[in-house]
C-alpha cells in the first residue's frame, strides 16, 4: 500500500486556492481538483460578510438643508428625515452633534417638530446644550415611512466655513419588539458663505396656536396613588407642542385673555398629571403652548369629586348641620327659660 502526505503550507491550495502540494509519490498537481471548491467557499464567505452588514441597518436617517447653502447671519433650517426602507418602525431615538469649522459646538436657535412621524415624545429635543440635540419617542401603531419628517433644527451661522452634523441612534421594529437596531452613523456638511444666494425665500414662521385641545379627568387606583389626574390631547402641525399648563381655581374665568396670563397660579405639568385640588377648586383650565410661543386655552370643567373629596365635603356639611342644630336647641332653651 502506497501512502502520501500533503504538506499544509502557504502554497497549499487547501488554504489559499493556489500552488502545488508535495508528496512521496512525486510532484502531484492538485490545483485542478481543489481550486474550484476553495474559490466557491471563499465566495460564500464573502457574500455572507457583505450581506449581514447591509441588512443590519434596515433604516436610515438623512439631512435636508433649506437653503442648501447657508449664509452668515441668515437663518437656515436642517430637516432630519427617516426612511425605514420598507420595515415597520415603532420607536426612534437619536443624538445629533453640530460643530463649526473650528470644531466648536454650534448653538441651535429653535426647533420644530410639528407633524413629526414621532407621535409621543419620551425625550423632547431641546436647545439647552450647545452643539448637541437628543430625542426619543414612539411612532404610534408603527409605520413604514420614506423620508418622513422627524424634526427641524434652525441655526444662524456667525462665520463662513462648514457646519458638520453627525447623527447616531436606534430604531425599534415590529419584527423584533424590545430589541433596538442601531442606525448607521450619518455625517452631513453644510457650506456657509459670506452672502446669501439670490432669491432665497424666508423660512416659515409658526403663528398658529395649538388646536383640537381636549382634556379628561380620570381616576385609577394604579396611577398617582389613586388620585384624580388629567390627560390632555392637542395638535400643532407646525412648530410642535412645547408645554402643558394647568389652572385649578375657585372662580370662573373667561377664556379670552388667559392665553398670555401671568398672574394666575398656572403650573407646568407632564401629560398625564395628577390634580392638586386646592381649597375651593371649582374650575379647571388647561393651556397648551407651542415651540414658537403661541398658546391656546381650554376649559376642562368643574372637577368631579373623588370618594376622598366627597368624604371631606360630607364631613364639612355634617359639622355645619350639627352646629346649626346646637344653635337651634340653644335658642329654644333660652326662649323656654324666658317664658318661665
Amino acid at each position: 500500500m502506497k501512502h502520501f502526505t500533503v504538506h499544509i503550507t502557504k502554497d497549499n491550495p487547501l488554504l489559499w486556492g493556489q500552488g502545488n502540494t508535495r508528496s512521496d509519490l512525486g510532484d502531484t498537481d492538485l490545483r485542478s481538483d481543489l481550486v474550484f471548491p476553495v474559490r466557491l467557499l471563499q465566495s460564500v464567505l464573502l457574500g455572507l460578510l457583505l450581506f449581514f452588514p447591509l441588512n443590519l441597518f434596515a433604516a436610515e436617517v438623512s439631512f435636508i438643508a433649506t437653503p442648501p447653502v447657508a449664509a452668515v447671519g441668515q437663518e437656515v433650517g436642517v430637516d432630519i428625515v427617516l426612511d425605514t426602507e420598507g420595515r415597520t418602525a415603532t420607536a426612534l431615538s437619536g443624538e445629533i452633534t453640530i460643530t463649526g469649522t473650528d470644531g466648536k459646538p454650534v448653538t441651535v436657535v429653535r426647533i420644530q417638530d410639528g407633524g413629526s412621524v414621532i407621535g409621543a415624545w419620551l425625550k423632547e429635543a431641546t436647545t439647552n446644550t450647545p452643539g448637541k440635540v437628543g430625542f426619543s419617542g414612539i411612532i404610534p401603531g408603527g409605520r413604514r415611512v420614506s423620508n418622513e419628517h422627524v424634526l427641524t433644527l434652525y441655526f444662524v451661522p456667525e462665520k463662513t466655513g462648514t457646519l458638520t452634523f453627525v447623527f447616531s441612534g436606534e430604531v425599534f421594529f415590529t419584527t423584533a419588539p424590545g430589541e433596538p437596531v442601531s442606525l448607521p452613523r450619518v455625517s452631513f456638511a453644510l457650506l456657509v458663505n459670506e452672502t446669501p444666494q439670490e432669491d432665497t425665500p424666508p423660512l416659515p414662521q409658526d403663528e398658529t396656536p395649538p388646536s383640537d385641545i381636549r382634556a379628561i379627568i380620570a381616576q385609577n387606583e394604579a396611577m398617582f396613588d389613586g388620585r384624580p389626574f388629567i390627560i390632555v390631547h392637542a395638535k400643532d402641525a407646525e412648530s410642535g407642542i412645547l408645554m402643558y399648563e394647568l389652572l385649578e381655581i375657585g372662580e370662573y374665568r373667561p377664556l379670552a385673555g388667559l392665553e398670555n396670563d401671568t398672574l394666575l397660579p398656572w403650573r407646568r405639568i407632564e401629560n398625564p398629571e395628577a390634580l392638586l385640588y386646592p381649597v375651593n377648586t371649582r374650575y379647571i383650565y388647561v393651556r397648551v403652548t407651542d415651540r414658537e410661543g403661541n398658546s391656546a386655552v381650554a376649559f376642562v370643567g368643574a372637577p368631579e369629586l373623588s370618594p376622598e373629596k366627597t368624604a371631606i365635603w360630607f364631613n364639612k356639611w355634617l359639622i355645619l348641620a350639627i352646629l346649626i342644630g346646637v344653635a337651634g336647641l340653644l335658642s329654644l332653651w333660652l326662649w323656654v327659660r324666658r317664658g318661665s
